[in-house]
């Protein structure tokens, strides 16, 4: 299957691009029906922003991670935030090729891309952003990278926290050769949070200070979705609930 799987992949990336796009879709679907279930839990926020743009907001686990979530908020034409390295491998390089996606260095500020999610996001799109920059090796939470508060900051939408879990099963990372990376039967859990806003700054806070608590408290709002063995680094969710009850939500 493997075998099958990696010239399937190496005969599509010479086929003319618009037949790729249609065969690649038509894949990624054929990958979600037979290998993955995916249960999605607080579908009726998202009944409430249709016909709206917004940022979305996830933990990242697999590179299977924007097709689910590609599926999951179709209705938003969505467009996807994905890491440079994606384009470089023969695997990820396809399946780019399902949804629409920025490319971003996470490895330094990379002004031009988040230039490019910022006008996205005006034109009418909805951003779908993974903070932590890159998968998780743990199965749990990373630091994430501040990025995602300066897009926000210049969007000015609504930002909706997602927490995903079983996806790392879905697609197990392959550190040594990502080609090598294959799908596997597995439960998906994607559970959608209610839509939140970055914090006022305070009187006696620093711009450096503010952001780093924009970005705390973000990511607490998707650790808040998920069960505690996946929130890592962000595991303590009392922030959360304050700014909640601050914001009325």
């Amino acid at each position: 299957m493997h075998r099958i799987w990696s010239s399937l992949v190496r005969v599509l990336l010479i086929c003319p691009a618009p037949f790729r796009k249609r065969a690649a879709a038509k894949l990624a679907r054929y990958i979600l029906d037979r290998y993955a279930t995916i249960l999605v839990s607080g579908q009726e926020h998202l009944d409430r922003l249709k016909g709206t743009n917004h940022i979305f907001i996830s933990n990242h686990l697999s590179n299977a991670d924007a097709i689910v979530l590609d599926e999951v908020l179709k209705s938003f034409n969505p467009v996807f935030v994905a890491g440079i390295k994606l384009t470089r491998e023969s695997g990820s390089r396809l399946m780019l090729e399902t949804f629409k996606t920025i490319p971003i260095n996470p490895e330094k500020a990379d002004r031009h891309a988040l230039a490019e999610a910022v006008a996205a996001v005006k034109r009418g799109n909805s951003l779908v952003v993974f903070p932590e920059g890159t998968r998780s090796r743990s199965q749990s939470m990373i630091a994430a990278k501040k990025g995602i508060v300066l897009v926000a900051k210049m969007a000015n939408v609504a930002i909706v926290p997602i927490g995903l879990q079983g996806t790392e099963k879905l697609l197990p990372i392959n550190d040594k050769d990502m080609n090598q990376e294959f799908f596997h039967s597995a439960a998906v859990e994607v559970n959608i949070g209610k839509p939140v806003h970055l914090p006022p700054i305070e009187d006696h806070e620093t711009k450096k200070d503010w952001e780093e608590r924009c970005l705390d408290y973000l990511m607490h709002c998707i650790a808040s979705l998920l069960a505690p063995e996946y929130r890592g680094v962000y595991r303590d969710p009392e922030s959360v609930e304050g700014e909640m009850k601050d914001e009325g939500i």
